[in-house]
């Protein structure tokens, strides 16, 4: 099992659809430019546009959208507002539809990774990343460990019907005994219809302009994930391999065995960065798998094949 876009989109209603992020992503116009002061805390970079008005300006909006991003979403590790992705929060308030399902899961990829490698170095654990993620997830997939809020009827998505801060009572040697002691898990999909968006519900339709067929190719394609972009002239960028073909029923297929391999620099060096050249590249790859990727309905033919036939007497 695995955290996939699927489960992103199940517990936060985050979409996979929308331009990637990536350092090659274009940047209209100016991005507003905040004091350094600004940048020191998010309470400094809040009490300067915490200010009603009729019409929120531009500068105001990508100032929210920068504390959203960098302190609710994504949990910079340095606990202030991070210019790093001020060039997305710029393209959010401008409306530019951006995949933010991906470039979380990324990130939240990576800061599962460098949590364990910390653990495994003895190194004091920095918890970077949106690891509050994880939590969540734990207690949808196994409600043993949590409980749904009082105010679960009226959640806009699953994940707020969850009650991720609550304490966990189980001591570590109880978790530990809990799941290696589990048989199986309750459902590979345990997020009900009435609280998740419609979009993770497997597609009715295999039409190509379908928006929920656009959501499935995004779900299903194993590719290189980006996050912690960086623009400008030193460009750069790091990437997580997300590969769905290791826990296909989590999305309602069979697991098939041995799984499908797949290749990426990320195996060799998991903390590799790339520069904006190799992001294109990604990139540009990443559009050729999802362009050629298709869904077709199982028939089953009771045709005996001619190659079984000529297999089956020699057996």
């Amino acid at each position: 099992m695995s955290i996939t876009l699927r489960d992103v989109g199940a517990l936060v209603n985050l979409p996979p659809l929308g331009d990637t992020i990536f350092p090659g992503i274009l940047i209209f116009g100016v991005a507003p430019k905040f004091d350094k002061k600004l940048t020191e805390s998010y309470s400094s970079l809040q009490n300067c546009y915490n200010h009603s008005s009729a019409e929120p300006s531009h500068a105001k909006r990508v100032a929210f959208l920068q504390i959203w991003l960098c302190k609710y979403i994504l949990c910079v590790p340095s606990m202030k507002p991070s210019m790093s992705y001020l060039p997305i929060a710029h393209e959010l308030a401008r409306g530019r539809p951006l995949n933010l399902c991906s470039f979380f899961l990324a990130a939240l990829y990576r800061g599962m990774a460098s949590l364990q490698f910390q653990l495994k170095n003895g190194v004091s654990p920095t918890g970077s990343g949106p690891l509050w993620f994880t939590q969540m997830w734990l207690k949808a997939y196994f409600p043993s460990l949590g409980a749904l809020s009082l105010s679960f009827h009226t959640a806009s998505c699953y994940g707020l019907a969850i009650d991720p801060l609550s304490p966990v009572t189980m001591s570590r040697r109880d978790i530990f005994s809990f799941f290696y002691t589990l048989d199986s898990i309750p459902s590979f999909f345990p997020f009900p219809p009435f609280l998740t968006p419609d979009y993770v519900q497997p597609p009715s339709t295999l039409d190509s302009a379908s928006t929920s067929l656009l959501v499935w190719v995004q779900f299903l394609t194993g590719r290189e994930l980006f996050h912690d972009i960086f623009t400008g002239t030193n460009a750069k960028a790091e990437f997580e391999i997300y590969a769905p073909q290791f826990f296909a029923r989590q999305l309602g297929f069979g697991q098939t065995w041995p799984v499908p391999p797949c290749y990426s620099r990320n195996l060799i060096d998991g903390f590799h960065t790339i520069n904006k050249v190799e992001a294109e590249a990604i990139n540009t790859r990443n559009i050729l798998l999802t362009s050629n990727f298709s869904l077709a309905p199982f028939n089953p033919s009771h045709v005996i094949h001619q190659l079984f036939e000529q297999l089956w007497p020699s057996v």
